[in-house]
């Protein structure tokens, strides 16, 4: 069917940092991941997807290794404006359940997530008003685990010459 498309993977890392153990830095992980992205374009216009990902990471490098098993959902829209600009929404969910909590947790392994549920969503907005003006706003929210929610908004607008 033309209106639909998937794209799958399979993916299988290694990250290895030989450091001195009092940087904190060394690590030995080794990361699989399922993941599967479907699209579905009802209108010429307007692509909505679902992408869905599985996976399993391990930090052998601690006395007592780390595991995480991570599962992700991620939901967009994308709206086209007959050449002059588009419109993209956003929504993800994260979630990491850990072996044990004791060791410390790279950032690479987490990807910039905590423990538990985490959530992004964005809104993209980009607009070419004249040949040489073009408008654009972003805003991404986020909230990790525990935490508070984080806001951030940035528009712009450029003239080129």
């Amino acid at each position: 069917i033309n209106e639909i498309s998937n794209q799958s993977e399979y993916i299988r890392q290694t990250d290895k940092v030989n450091a001195p153990l009092s940087s904190g830095r060394a690590r030995l992980v080794s990361n699989e991941e399922i993941n599967t992205d479907f699209s579905y374009r009802p209108f010429k216009i307007v692509e909505i997807g679902f992408k869905f990902i599985v996976g399993k990471t391990e930090d052998k490098f601690p006395e007592k290794p780390t595991e995480i098993n991570t599962n992700s959902q991620i939901v967009r829209v994308n709206i086209s404006f007959a050449g002059s600009g588009r419109l993209r929404v956003e929504g993800e969910r994260h979630e990491l359940n850990a072996s044990t909590k004791a060791n410390y947790i790279p950032f690479e392994v987490t990807k910039g997530n905590q423990l538990g549920k985490n959530y992004v969503w964005r809104l993209m907005f980009d607009y070419r008003i004249a040949e040489n003006l073009q408008t654009s706003v972003n805003y991404n929210g986020r909230l990790l685990g525990q935490s508070s929610v984080i806001h951030i908004m940035k528009a712009e607008v450029r003239a080129f010459f």
